[in-house]
């Protein structure tokens, strides 16, 4: 049998009552002084205008000030880039020339961080070398020409790019290696395909730049895409090509 007494429902029907009606007056207010404030006159063109330069006044102010906040902000950073310059060059006698300039632009980017795209790792190593001694990437060559003393290492989203130079700096090489989540666009249109080649059980092409001065040997490697060139022959592509560990 239940607990619950008559009075007891109807107290709570009388109160239930009470608030459908307050809020039923709350509404009718409201809607009477909304159609009371559309019933008012718009103000004189004048008081718009004046409310609009008013407005466009004080979005001028405040894209202004952020604008000077801007400038402000890049000046320090610039300051401060240039003191680390001049630290770098007053300690020229201590740094080569390649690793003072690398030092400077691994500053700036990290100075710059929303703007940085690449950091540059910069290694020389003897005669025949392929690669500095402190690689920890997961491939690596073991042989490039003799010539090429000097390599300069890009990294960025697991691709890598690798120039080589000689002393007097007349031939180049440049390595690419992209993973298998990138799809490059590799530029062929001023170059004639000259053999196709089988490297390490997998497809290689070779191709000539029309001066006969620039070789270039495109080739898949396991997950890898991999592009050779620069002052080098068809054979030196290949031999290099073969000396990848992956």
């Amino acid at each position: 049998m239940s607990n619950i007494r008559p009075d007891d429902l109807r107290r709570q029907a009388a109160e239930d009552e009470f608030f459908r009606l307050a809020a039923m007056e709350i509404e009718s207010e409201q809607n009477e002084a909304f159609l009371e404030a559309q019933s008012l006159p718009d103000p004189p063109p004048e008081v718009l205008q004046r409310m609009q330069a008013n407005l466009q006044q004080t979005m001028r102010k405040t894209k202004e000030r952020k604008r000077r906040h801007i400038i402000f902000m890049h000046l320090g950073r610039l300051t401060a880039c240039a003191a680390i310059v001049c630290c770098v060059l007053i300690s020229g006698t201590y740094l080569s020339v390649d690793a003072a300039r690398d030092s400077i632009n691994n500053f700036v980017l990290e100075l710059f961080d929303d703007h940085s795209i690449i950091k540059t790792e910069n290694s020389k190593f003897k005669s025949g070398s392929a690669l500095p001694a402190d690689w920890q990437e997961p491939f690596y060559i073991t042989w490039v020409p003799a010539r090429f003393v000097n390599v300069q290492i890009y990294k960025v989203d697991s691709v890598w790019t690798l120039y080589y130079r000689c002393d007097n700096r007349d031939d180049t090489l440049s390595i690419y290696v992209w993973d298998y989540y990138h799809s490059p666009n590799i530029d062929t249109e001023n170059m004639t395909l000259i053999s196709d080649e089988n490297i390490q059980g997998s497809p290689a092409k070779i191709y000539l730049s029309q001066d006969e001065k620039t070789c270039m040997l495109i080739w898949t490697n396991d997950n890898y895409i991999i592009q050779i060139g620069g002052s080098i022959s068809s054979d030196e592509a290949i031999k290099i090509a073969e000396s990848f560990v992956i």
